[in-house]
């Protein structure tokens, strides 16, 4: 059985770029660069298993998504607002495996200690079966 997991952040990065509510946000498969422009997009951790059905192959896993800003907490609201509708449910485009489901589990925000850089992370979960 094949991973699906990097061919999931890659379908994320795709999906989450399209979003006209980042206004040109860059999205990132992984740390940003330094002196990286707010807002941004990274992808953080990430897990995956098994999750075999009917004699089929698949994958189930998660994966967090962190949204960083440094204007207002509605700005970042609006974002992940953004993130949600274009994600959750939405059948994303998986290299090499047929996706089931996607749904957005969670969402939280805060401060980051820095006390300007506004912070929300986000889990996606999947389940994809062979294609």
């Amino acid at each position: 059985m094949s991973t699906a997991l990097w061919a999931v952040q890659v379908a994320l990065v795709d999906a989450l770029a399209g979003i006209p509510a980042l206004a040109g946000a860059k999205v990132y498969n992984g740390r940003a660069p330094a002196k990286s422009l707010y807002p941004y997009i990274t992808i953080g951790a990430s897990s995956e298993g098994n999750a075999p059905a009917l004699g089929r192959s698949g994958n189930r896993g998660t994966v967090q998504l962190h949204i960083w800003a440094q204007t207002n907490r509605e700005d970042l609201v609006a974002i992940y607002g953004a993130a949600k509708a274009s994600l959750d449910g939405v059948a994303l485009p998986i290299a090499g495996h047929r996706q089931v489901a996607g749904v957005l589990r969670w969402i939280t925000d805060f401060l980051d200690p820095d006390g300007r850089t506004l912070h929300a992370v986000l889990e996606y979960g999947y389940l994809t079966r062979a294609a």
